[in-house]
């Protein structure tokens, strides 16, 4: 059990690499299908960036040093940390900025988890703007 998240690639990204028609399965997410075929790619094949913020115990330990510098009502603990295992909810594309910006805030950690933690979601906000979709807790 722990905490991981996607961005899932746009159909647009799909159809060219695969040369086949996808379709948005799911508006939230922008999670595509091919069409005549669901079970056609796995979660690894659909994403467009993907990082795995951890164990439970782990997912506590960022979020404790989060709260150091960012105090108790951040962007980051009540959206990403505030669970070791939430799944199913996103972050828009509309609230990316807020998010990059706490990210910003904990760049000066020396901690190896924080900076593993810090870059994996620089990679979905990089992916989710590339893609057009959101993050996505899986």
């Amino acid at each position: 059990m722990g905490l991981s998240a996607v961005v899932f690639k746009s159909a647009a990204r799909l159809k060219k690499e695969y040369s086949r028609e996808f379709v948005i399965s799911d508006e939230e997410t922008g999670q595509a299908t091919a069409v005549g075929d669901e079970d056609f790619l796995s979660l690894r094949e659909s994403s467009a960036a993907r990082t795995r913020v951890g164990n439970l115990s782990d997912v506590a330990y960022i979020f404790d040093a989060v709260e150091a510098v960012l105090g108790e009502k951040s962007f980051i603990g009540e959206r990403v940390l505030y669970s070791g295992s939430h799944a199913g909810d996103c972050i828009p594309l509309n609230q990316l900025q807020p998010l990059r910006d706490e990210l910003n805030r904990l760049k000066h950690i020396d901690d190896s988890e924080v900076v593993r933690f810090v870059r994996g979601m620089e990679d979905l906000i990089e992916a989710a703007e590339q893609e057009g979709n959101p993050i996505v807790f899986v």
